[in-house]
């Protein structure tokens, strides 16, 4: 349910603050967004339960969600403190400022 695919946004609910009801939306490419709404019906099933309906992609706990993520790292060969949410969080930052994304737009999807 908070698949915007106009926006071009994942949002999600954060964990960091650990309190329900704080979002940060994340920018995705537009191939995510395609292949996401051709697997999962995205705009179908946002058209028929409305925009503020919850629902989820993936039925995957936090931990099988991990196993997930820790699996492709492994295909893509990252090994090291890259290997891990956090170095990947770190690598997207530096990468986004590296290609000249405002400072504080890169915050924002940073949750700074």
């Amino acid at each position: 349910d908070r698949v915007d695919l106009a926006g071009g946004v994942l949002v999600f609910s954060t964990l960091k603050k650990r309190q329900d009801g704080i979002y940060r939306a994340v920018p995705v490419p537009p191939s995510l967004l395609e292949a996401l709404d051709l697997v999962h019906g995205i705009r179908e099933a946002q058209r028929r339960r409305g925009r503020g309906a919850a629902a989820r992609l993936w039925p995957w706990s936090r931990m099988t969600g991990w196993r997930a993520v820790h699996a492709v790292m492994d295909a893509a060969g990252l090994s090291g403190p890259a290997a891990s949410p956090k170095g990947l969080r770190h690598a997207f930052g530096v990468a986004a400022v590296s290609s000249g994304i405002p400072l504080n737009m890169v915050q924002k999807w940073l949750g700074h």
